[in-house]
């Protein structure tokens, strides 16, 4: 199954429990942001590269960070 809004949503939460939240922006215009880019990839994908993100981050992160670690994950397969 694709990203919906509602697990980007519920993904950005897991991240702002660690790291504080971007201030320029709303989080609702954050979820939306977030939506247009990983929307196209599976949900099972995108939670696993962002708990491999977890352990490697100390920042809060940006959208390429995710879509990095998922080519990261395509090019070990």
């Amino acid at each position: 199954m694709k990203m919906t809004l509602e697990m980007t949503r519920a993904i950005l939460g897991r991240f702002a429990v660690v790291f504080p939240l971007p201030t320029a922006s709303a989080p609702d215009d954050l979820v939306n942001v977030w939506f247009g880019v990983i929307g196209e990839f599976y949900i099972d994908e995108v939670v696993l590269a962002c708990k491999r993100l977890m352990t490697t981050l100390t920042r809060f992160p940006f959208p390429a960070d995710i879509v990095a670690e998922l080519g990261r994950n395509d090019s070990e397969a």
